[in-house]
């Protein structure tokens, strides 16, 4: 690849980093740090999927690379990261299971030990199988959540490094 490629696509990581990766620790990085280094790992595979995925051409001119690689972007964006809103999904869902999980929190605040709680007569199954139930959904949730944040990121970074490069062409039809 060109130099002027590879230096632009260096300043497009870091400039992506400063802008979209947490430098201070928050809550969730503290107390679950499992989790936080997954999203993370997610985070940094996604950046670099975009910017892999983005910078194709090897033989054409700075400027036949840089329209060939928005073009790129934009064909991504509206076919490969397209699927990603899924706000209206997750809204009505979340909006039907909070209360569940709202009683379910609430009945595990008002006992006084785990020999109160009748799984059996609750769910109708024995607490082994609860157990194995439970933990089931609960890595299948985290694995949707690392590839949902992934994908999320990979068309936050691909929008960005996108516009980003219409700045950059601007720049040099100008300069001419």
């Amino acid at each position: 690849m060109d130099i002027k490629i590879e230096r632009l696509k260096q300043k497009l990581n870091e400039e992506v980093r400063d802008l979209y990766f947490d430098k201070e620790k928050n809550f969730f990085e503290k107390h679950f740090k499992f989790l936080a280094k997954r999203f993370d790992a997610a985070k940094e595979k996604a950046l670099e999927e975009v910017l892999d995925e983005a910078f194709i051409s090897k033989d054409e001119s700075y400027e036949e690379n840089l329209l060939k690689t928005v073009a790129n972007l934009g064909v991504s964006l509206e076919f490969k990261y397209k699927f990603i809103r899924v706000g209206s999904v997750v809204g009505p869902m979340i909006r039907m299971l909070l209360p569940i999980l709202l009683s379910f929190g609430a009945l595990l605040l008002t006992i006084n030990s785990i020999e109160d709680i009748n799984i059996k007569y609750l769910f109708g199954m024995s607490i082994p199988t609860f157990l194995t139930y439970f933990i089931t959904i609960s890595v299948i949730g985290i694995a949707v959540g690392v590839f949902y944040t992934k994908m999320r990121n990979k068309r936050k970074f691909a929008i960005y490094i996108k516009e980003r490069l219409k700045y950059e062409i601007l720049k040099l039809k100008d300069a001419e």
